[in-house]
């Protein structure tokens, strides 16, 4: 019975619909990736962004999009790299208790921006956010919440995808815009998944088990975070 609850909270979960992708909204969204990949390889590869706060940012932004794929997996990496798990919870829930402030602000912004579609930013916060950050800084927490909502696109889709399986399609998606991103997730998500195990010390069922235990909690930890923000 525990094998067939962990199974179907693997499988089912249904995103909102507006958190889910068109071919047309993806392909918009990767030219503007393109465009600005220096920001994307200063912030992986080179030394100009904490690897915890990238991390961090990286749920943040994947909790707002409400992927439980990539906030399990940021979630678990920022672990990996050192982050206390009390102030990780914390960022999950939008709770500035005990996260230092320089943390906080960058996941803030990125989950701000991203709840924002990455539509123009009014002036007086863009003026505000180079302040606090430096444009440069600035701009790579922009690319990496950029890029983290097209993973959380492109994995929601896929949720949609099982979720048309159980006989509940989303309002809105496309079959035809579900078997491109499936097809995308079956290529990329089993190498991260490897990569992840590898980082954590973990075997496959160890970690299928506890991405089970966090499906399950998912939706309220979105419903909770989703509470605090609206006061953020």
């Amino acid at each position: 019975m525990l094998e067939q609850q962990q199974a179907r909270s693997i499988r089912f979960h249904s995103p909102h619909p507006s958190k889910t992708y068109t071919i047309g909204r993806f392909l918009g969204d990767v030219r503007w990736l393109v465009t600005h990949v220096d920001a994307l390889v200063g912030a992986y590869l080179g030394d100009e962004i904490d690897p915890q706060i990238r991390e961090e940012v990286l749920t943040a932004v994947s909790f707002e999009n409400a992927c439980r794929w990539c906030s399990f997996m940021h979630s678990e990496w920022a672990l990996e790299l050192g982050v206390d798990s009390e102030e990780l919870e914390h960022i999950e829930r939008l709770n500035p208790s005990g996260v230092p402030f320089e943390r906080w602000a960058a996941a803030l912004f990125a989950r701000h921006r991203a709840a924002q579609g990455f539509g123009p930013m009014p002036p007086d916060f863009e003026v505000e956010a180079s302040e606090l950050f430096g444009e440069r800084h600035r701009d790579l927490i922009e690319a990496l919440a950029r890029m983290i909502s097209v993973a959380n696109g492109v994995s929601n889709t896929f949720d949609a995808f099982l979720a048309r399986l159980d006989g509940k399609p989303l309002p809105g998606s496309r079959l035809r815009d579900e078997l491109f991103f499936s097809a995308l997730f079956a290529a990329a998500a089993p190498w991260a998944a490897v990569a992840l195990a590898v980082m954590r010390g973990e075997g496959p069922l160890e970690l299928r088990e506890k991405f089970a235990d966090f499906s399950r909690r998912f939706e309220d930890l979105l419903r909770r975070g989703r509470m605090a923000f609206a006061g953020a």
